[in-house]
């Protein structure tokens, strides 16, 4: 991998990573559309997420996802969800975008930084 390659892997893997912490489903699912139009390449076993089988489900919890904000009830149910599920969907996004080299050690870096933009967001009033 060419030094401009992994530059902009990791770029992309860290505003991929941050912006999971403002709507967990929303990186997966375009990162997953990208890959099924042929202008990304997710690695194995990520180019899963492509399939239609998985760019349904991401789009099923995208939309669900969207939904519950509305709902003041399902919404503290989501967030709490959300302690869990942003730093991994962050993290899960960026090592389908890094090579498996930069993987292992971006791991713990993504979940921090959906971590971060998920716990910014929870702060922040509507």
């Amino acid at each position: 991998m060419d030094p401009t390659t992994a530059i902009g892997s990791v770029l992309a893997s860290f505003g991929l990573a941050g912006a999971a912490g403002l709507n967990a489903w929303l990186p997966l699912f375009a990162s997953a559309l990208l890959d099924r139009l042929g202008v990304v390449d997710l690695g194995a076993p990520f180019d899963q997420l492509s399939t239609t089988t998985g760019l349904v489900v991401l789009g099923t919890l995208l939309v669900l996802d969207f939904v519950g904000d509305k709902v003041p009830a399902l919404d503290h149910a989501l967030h709490a969800a959300g302690t869990v599920i942003a730093p991994a969907s962050g993290a899960l996004t960026a090592i389908a975008f890094l090579a498996p080299i930069l993987a292992v050690l971006a791991v713990a870096a993504m979940g921090i930084a959906g971590a971060t933009a998920w716990r910014s967001r929870r702060r922040t009033p509507v």
